[in-house]
């Protein structure tokens, strides 16, 4: 039986009682070797023969869509209009892509649950903060 795999990055989600005395050798090893490239991996490739299409795990397709919460997702994206400068706690720290798409000439203000650190994000504009 083939287990199924994550929708954004195809990271292996092994069945109840799947896979025994094999567990981490197919399910576990694997996934480690994923989840270390995703968040420290260094891959380089030459785009001097023309358009590249990067490779993916055999018979992976892609179904993006968002993380259990909020917070366990690497995009944010804002939209509304606002009215004034809108504040966005981020509970978990982490890495985050935002996006503030949001119309009204007001920041989004992102900032971690110690208030110590404080960005802001200007309408229109896409930004990587940690």
């Amino acid at each position: 039986m083939v287990n199924p795999v994550t929708v954004n990055v195809g990271i292996i989600v092994p069945l109840t009682g799947a896979d025994v005395d094999t567990w981490g050798e197919d399910d576990v090893n694997p996934n480690m070797v994923a989840i270390d490239g995703l968040f420290a991996g260094v891959q380089t490739i030459s785009l001097a023969g023309g358009p590249v299409t990067l490779t993916a795990p055999a018979g992976f397709t892609a179904t993006p869509s968002p993380g259990p919460t909020q917070s366990q997702n690497a995009v944010l994206q804002f939209t509304g209009t606002i009215a004034s400068d809108a504040t966005v706690t981020l509970p978990m720290p982490g890495k985050y892509i935002c996006e503030n798409f949001t119309t009204g000439n007001f920041n989004v203000i992102l900032r971690g649950v110690t208030l110590t650190q404080q960005v802001a994000l200007p309408p229109g504009e896409i930004v990587e903060v940690y």
